[in-house]
């Protein structure tokens, strides 16, 4: 399993300016200038091109690629310069990454909780590409009553798998062990209906998680404020304890 941070997030609007410099106005005129510098082949799915042009973290590999493509010797003239999100500092706090969890793939197909209604495709180079048709689950990792927070976001959407007001979805974990696995029993899966593309599944270990249960009765999605306030809530006492996880991985036919 191989794990991945995304480093780079572009300003949208000075990406947008130094293409219109080159006499690109849309996105699909981008993908092509993107495609024909770098001589992929027609029919190749990539996703630099859409990201940065749409204010999508990057890995730092395409955000040079994108760099280049716009003529310029860096990165700084397109980096974003606002103040980053509660959420987005939280994650990509270095001092908080280490070994959380361990995605698992297995074979039951009972658990069935988001729909994601993603329909883009994209190839991203390094990352595992798993079946549609795979089931899966969490393996946990922490000390006696450790709470865990687990988001899974496609590029347009996030859910909460974690915690959760569902029964067998218990996400603390229980006195004198060390792994938990989530859920409890069976495994999770996805459906057509999920579309294809990239995942990342965030995963957050803390002595409190402070943030609502989901339920069938709310839905399980998250919009960006609520990671934000989420963020806030979490650090607001000290950091000393929080953890942060990531698995990225296309899921395919």
């Amino acid at each position: 399993m191989r794990k991945r941070m995304r480093g780079v997030l572009f300003d949208q609007a000075k990406v947008r300016q130094y293409a219109h410099v080159k006499g690109i106005t849309t996105p699909a005129q981008f993908e092509i200038a993107y495609m024909r510098y770098f001589s992929i082949p027609d029919g190749q799915n990539i996703g630099a091109p859409n990201k940065a042009w749409n204010g999508i973290t990057l890995d730092k590999s395409f955000a040079k690629n994108i760099a280049e493509l716009l003529g310029l010797k860096d990165l700084t003239p397109l980096l974003e310069k606002q103040s980053l999100s509660p959420w987005i500092s939280l994650i990509d706090n270095e001092k908080h990454h280490a070994d959380v969890m361990t995605f698992q793939w297995g074979s039951e197909t009972d658990n069935k909780l988001i729909n994601m209604e993603d329909f883009q495709k994209e190839s991203v180079e390094d990352l595992d590409e798993i079946s549609i048709k795979q089931n899966w689950c969490l393996r946990l990792k922490g000390e006696s009553e450790d709470q865990f927070f687990v988001v899974l976001q496609s590029q347009e959407q996030r859910f909460q798998v974690a915690p959760l007001d569902v029964e067998t979805f218990v996400s603390i974990m229980p006195k004198m062990t060390k792994m938990l696995r989530y859920p409890s029993e069976k495994n999770f899966t996805f459906t057509k209906g999920d579309g294809l593309g990239w995942r990342r599944c965030t995963v957050i270990r803390a002595k409190t998680i402070p943030i609502q249960e989901k339920s069938f009765k709310t839905g399980f999605t998250l919009l960006p404020q609520e990671l934000d306030e989420f963020a806030l809530r979490l650090t607001q006492n000290g950091d000393k304890y929080i953890a942060v996880d990531f698995y990225e991985f296309m899921l395919v036919k």
